[in-house]
Formats: C-alpha cells, sequence, structure tokens
C-alpha cells in the first residue's frame, strides 16, 4: 500500500562509497596579533556522488554548472549536523566548496 506523502527518493546502501570530510574554516590569531586561516575537522561520513545533469534544475538555480563539471554529493540524514555553504569538503585529495544545500 502506497502512502500519501512517502519518501520516494532512495540509494541503495552500496552506493555510499565515498568518503567525505566536512571542514569549518577558523580564523586564529596568535599572541603577536597574526592571524592565519586553520580547518577543523567536523565530519567525516559516507556518501554518494551524483553528477550534474542537464534535467538538474534545482541544483542549476542553486549555482552549479555542467560546464565547471559540478557534482552534488548526497549523505544520509544527521540529527546533530547540518552542512553550511562556509564548510569546505574533501573526498581523498580532490577538495570541493559548498556552493548550496538543497
Amino acid at each position: 500500500m502506497k502512502k500519501r506523502f512517502e519518501n520516494k527518493t532512495f540509494f541503495d546502501p552500496g552506493r555510499f562509497r565515498f568518503t567525505l570530510n566536512f571542514y569549518q574554516e577558523v580564523t586564529v590569531i596568535s599572541d603577536d596579533g597574526s592571524q592565519w586561516v586553520n580547518f577543523t575537522p567536523l565530519l567525516c561520513t559516507k556518501a554518494v556522488q551524483e553528477p550534474l545533469r542537464e534535467g538538474s534544475q534545482i541544483a542549476i538555480n542553486a549555482g552549479a554548472s555542467i560546464l565547471n563539471q559540478d557534482c552534488y554529493f548526497v549523505i544520509r540524514n544527521r540529527s546533530n549536523f547540518y552542512p553550511e555553504k562556509d564548510m569546505i569538503v574533501t573526498n581523498g585529495a580532490q577538495g570541493y566548496v559548498i556552493n548550496a544545500v538543497i
């Protein structure tokens, strides 16, 4: 029996094979007054990487571009974590900047 408001988005658990590390950018001020940027780790989780398609109008409206080979990642919902635009995401040696959270 179909539920009235059922979630139609389903990802096979085997597709969560990319390890994402989320970092928060923090400005550190030393005793002599100099400043530098440091990244503090927030979360390490598995994700599904989806390429951006021409029909992905929501992602394109959020600022993504097919020409730049942008992609989006799907992570599982966490009650104590919500990605924000000022976070840095790494997938191995590849770094990403969050343009939008959909």
